[in-house]
């Protein structure tokens, strides 16, 4: 019976190779454009964090993705020790999917920031939910195992669960699909991949429209106001202000503080739209090269076989259309989890082989 197990060495695809190159050419215009506008980056910023957290990320995907299924243990009394269950056939990826499931629940014991635990923020905590209900999917296309399944998709349904529980109207909106895309993965098995990537550009591409339709207008509908707030408005209306005075290049990283009138307000210090706060410092050629990481975990998703690829795909989208209406990339977290994704399941990190004799 053909097993899982880690392909020996480490090859970059082309894909993968192409986002490094992606990531530096962003970094090098962040960089640029600070000495352009003469406005110091804090390397903390997340313009330089959140590229680097999604590298790590498909680092670590790629790692779990090539563990080596040791088979049964040459002393019998081996495989009753603790350390040996956990490690033999990948456990250690399913205790730490488990794990995160369980450290996305409100009231979680792990504060990377101020309440609501865990990233101190509604939205971000709905959306880490969400890929890690999608990573644990992931592992449950990967396992045939009765106890382990049951567990896995387990953990699923208790990330989904965190997830509403957050309560963030807009994180759960793009959670349903996620869970819709797992839930047809696991069943149904998909056997091709082209057809995934359409409704992943379309929504997309609607977000995007709507985002700029909304931003364009002086009133919004009432739907519109009730659900994403007049504060939002005036955020998203100021950061387009600032993007026409410099289209090009936008008005320099941090730019944005100094025209938003909540900037004292830390929680509404950002435009709360990935896109409009990357139009209003860096410019288009900085939301060109935004659209262009969008694109490469786009192809990155599509690479994987077909059950892989959609709830990867899934994922990847679900974060940019809900970050299009949010800050979320200002949490590392949410960088790391999405790579992870990325990374697990690729065809270049694991293979299939005959199991070995014994």
């Amino acid at each position: 019976m053909p097993v899982a197990r880690g392909a020996t060495g480490w090859r970059l695809t082309r894909v993968e190779v192409a986002g490094l190159v992606t990531v530096a050419l962003w970094w090098a215009w962040v960089l640029t454009s600070s000495v352009i506008h003469d406005r110091s980056v804090l390397w903390g910023s997340p313009y330089l964090v959140a590229p680097a957290a999604v590298l790590l990320g498909v680092v670590l995907g790629r790692l779990a993705g090539r563990v080596d299924r040791i088979g049964p243990a040459p002393d019998p009394d081996l495989r009753t020790q603790p350390l040996y269950w956990l490690l033999a056939r990948g456990r250690w990826v399913d205790a730490l999917a488990v794990a995160a499931a369980v450290l996305v629940l409100p009231g979680t014991p792990v504060h990377l920031a101020p309440v609501p635990a865990p990233l101190g923020y509604a939205n971000a905590n709905t959306a880490a939910a969400t890929q890690v209900m999608a990573f644990c999917g992931l592992l449950l296309l990967g396992t045939t195992g009765r106890v382990r399944r049951a567990v896995l998709a387990a953990a699923a349904v208790l990330a989904g669960v965190a997830g509403v529980w957050h309560g963030s109207w807009a994180g759960i909106t793009v959670l349903a699909p996620v869970a819709l895309a797992v839930l047809v993965a696991v069943l149904a098995r998909p056997r091709r991949t082209w057809w995934m990537t359409l409704p992943a550009v379309a929504a997309l591409g609607s977000a995007v429209a709507g985002l700029l339709w909304l931003t364009t207008r002086r009133t919004w509908p009432e739907v519109a106001t009730s659900s994403l707030s007049d504060v939002r408005r005036v955020l998203w209306q100021r950061a387009l202000e600032l993007w026409s005075t410099s289209p090009v290049g936008g008005g320099g990283p941090g730019a944005y503080v100094e025209v938003n009138p909540y900037a004292s307000d830390p929680d509404l210090a950002a435009a709360h739209s990935s896109l409009l706060q990357v139009l209003s410092e860096l410019g288009l050629v900085g939301a060109s090269l935004l659209g262009l990481l969008v694109v490469w975990g786009l192809a990155m998703a599509a690479a994987k076989p077909a059950p892989w690829a959609l709830v990867t795909l899934a994922a990847w989208t679900a974060l940019w259309v809900h970050s299009l209406m949010d800050h979320l990339f200002d949490h590392p977290a949410l960088g790391l989890l999405a790579g992870v994704l990325l990374g697990f399941g690729s065809r270049a990190s694991i293979r299939t082989v005959p199991r070995p004799p014994g």
